[in-house]
Formats: C-alpha cells, sequence, structure tokens
C-alpha cells in the first residue's frame, strides 16, 4: 500500500468516526425532544448538527443557513 492510498484509507476512516459520532450526537438530542425537552438551546443545536450532517453530504450552504 503506498503512501497516498494509506492516507486516503485514514481520510475514509476520519470521515466516517465524525459522520457516525456527529449522528450519534443528533439521535440523543432527538431523544431528549421526543423526552419533553422543548428547549431553543436544544432545538438550536439539533439544528446546527442537521447542518453538519447535510454539509458532509456536500451540501455546504446548509452551514450557512440556506436550504
Amino acid at each position: 500500500m503506498t503512501n497516498e492510498e494509506r492516507d486516503a484509507v485514514d481520510i475514509a476512516w476520519d470521515f466516517e468516526y465524525e459522520w457516525r459520532y456527529t449522528l450519534h450526537r443528533l439521535e440523543r438530542l432527538y431523544s431528549a425532544q421526543r423526552a419533553g425537552d422543548d428547549s431553543v438551546y436544544t432545538r438550536e443545536r439539533a439544528q446546527r448538527l442537521e447542518a453538519v450532517l447535510a454539509a458532509m453530504q456536500g451540501h455546504p450552504s446548509a452551514l450557512a443557513g440556506k436550504r
């Protein structure tokens, strides 16, 4: 395996980790909302994480609040 291939694998693993970690955090916020947490703070955190996931899917404009 060349250095470039190794770097590509490392990048893929890093992306996968970030994706799963962000999704886990978002699912925890959704659980809190289902349990009755209707605070503005929780709603805004969920919206920010949704934007991060959208950006990771190739929609960077989501981070600017443009959907």
